[in-house]
């Protein structure tokens, strides 16, 4: 496991093992202060059985998503579905839920510098917004609380088009986002997604958040991609790269497109199309 506060250690709450082969295992954790202050709330990292030894498959993080689908392993599912909190029977970290405001110059969203943007906390797990300021910014993570910190960095250039939120079409911008464990290379990205804003009078507001849409495997070699998006009227239509057993970090050979759609106040993924497979699967 990768700890890189000193002062804490790990202490093992609870596991569940799967049934069947191959055979998995979720562990349920918490952080322990040397003066024996636990965190509050719980992490889980789930491990795979090998040969000779567990092997550790997933981040220790505090939420697990899309990981119910045909895609993901049954006896995995076994483990996460349809929340591994119920299984393991704990809390996960609480995620902040700050307020989100910031004010605009302008209603254009081409007039917005997105190197200086603040993003909402909730895209990788902050206590508050995340300003830019023109570099990547570092927070301490509930997503991820087992890192000491967490690198937040704009992807790429904004997108801009029309979408239906709820009404006729509004402007909008989306706003490629990763978080990384600050280690610099590609084995440490952790998610990829995109902010999608609009403009309310002079305010900046969050429609949501766009996350890659491939169901957990443990033979992936890297966390999906998100690599591009258009605007189409009433839906979003997203690009993803898909890793595979056979890929390296550096890229992906899978390609999937995501259609997503604003509906009772939320963006929904509505479907998800694999165009090509990765390799290895």
């Amino acid at each position: 496991m990768h700890i890189r506060r000193s002062k804490d250690h790990p202490e093992v709450v609870r596991v569940r093992f799967s049934h069947g082969t191959p055979e998995f295992a979720i562990v349920g954790v918490r952080l322990v202060s040397d003066q024996g202050y636990a965190q509050q709330g719980a992490a889980a990292v789930v491990f795979e059985r090998s040969r000779k030894n567990w092997e550790q498959i997933t981040d220790v993080q505090t939420r697990f998503s899309d990981d119910c689908r045909a895609g993901t392993p049954i006896e995995m599912r076994q483990l996460l579905c349809p929340n591994p909190w119920r299984k393991l029977r704990l809390k996960p970290t609480a995620l902040p839920n700050p307020p989100y405001r910031v004010h605009l110059a302008s209603s254009d969203l081409h007039r917005v510098d997105w190197s200086d943007a603040t993003l909402p906390a909730q895209v990788c797990g902050a206590s508050q917004p995340i300003r830019l300021s023109h570099k990547p910014t570092f927070v301490h993570s509930a997503l991820w609380p087992w890192w000491a910190t967490v690198q937040v960095s704009g992807a790429g250039k904004a997108v801009y088009g029309m979408l239906a939120l709820g009404g006729s079409p509004q402007p909008v911008a989306a706003v490629g986002v990763m978080c990384s464990n600050a280690g610099g290379t590609a084995d440490g990205q952790l998610r990829s997604s995109y902010v999608v804003f609009r403009a309310m009078g002079d305010s900046l507001r969050v429609v949501g958040i766009l996350t890659p849409r491939q169901p957990l495997n443990p033979q992936t070699s890297h966390v999906p991609l998100l690599y591009g998006l258009r605007f189409n009227a009433d839906r979003i239509i997203v690009k993803e790269a898909w890793y595979g057993p056979d890929d390296g970090t550096c890229c992906s050979s899978g390609r999937a497109v995501t259609t997503w759609r604003y509906v009772a106040g939320r963006l929904h993924a509505n479907r998800t199309v694999v165009k090509r497979e990765p390799r290895g699967e």
